[in-house]
């Protein structure tokens, strides 16, 4: 399984790790038993909106707390470099990605994040508390909900 309501979160996560390779010069490694459980975890909290089909970006916030918070990426030990903040950055990147892919007619189709944001933002995420609340939050407002 890697549906967590609508949205085949693996099927995104996976080039999602190739580009922070390619982008970083690193090797990485996923553990699927803790993608199995990141996903428990993750369908858990997105119960909490009773709904049941919860926006695109209420999914991409409750995995990008709970990649960031399990850590499931990991360097493979043939890596010659290091990204401290590997998981902060494929968290974040899976929900941009998700957010990117996954839209409805009352989302933006397209958004565009300043890089020095981004930074930012990863940098938030490895050192300060979220919770999966507060990043769903965060991508409603980047995909640019419209208000009716």
């Amino acid at each position: 399984m890697s549906t967590l309501r609508n949205v085949d979160w693996q099927r995104v996560l996976h080039p999602v790790c190739d580009a922070i390779e390619a982008v970083y010069g690193v090797e990485l490694e996923v553990d699927t038993d803790e993608l199995a459980e990141l996903e428990r975890f993750a369908d858990e909290s997105l119960r909490s909106y009773r709904l049941t089909n919860p926006n695109a970006a209420k999914v991409a916030g409750h995995l990008c707390f709970w990649l960031r918070r399990l850590k499931p990426i990991r360097h493979a030990a043939t890596s010659n470099a290091k990204l401290l903040a590997v998981n902060e950055v494929a968290a974040l990147w899976l929900g941009l990605a998700i957010c990117d892919q996954y839209f409805d007619n009352a989302s933006a189709q397209s958004f565009k994040i300043d890089p020095r944001i981004l930074k930012d933002w990863v940098a938030s995420l490895r050192y300060n508390s979220h919770s999966p609340h507060a990043l769903a939050i965060a991508f409603e407002i980047l995909t640019g909900r419209k208000v009716e």
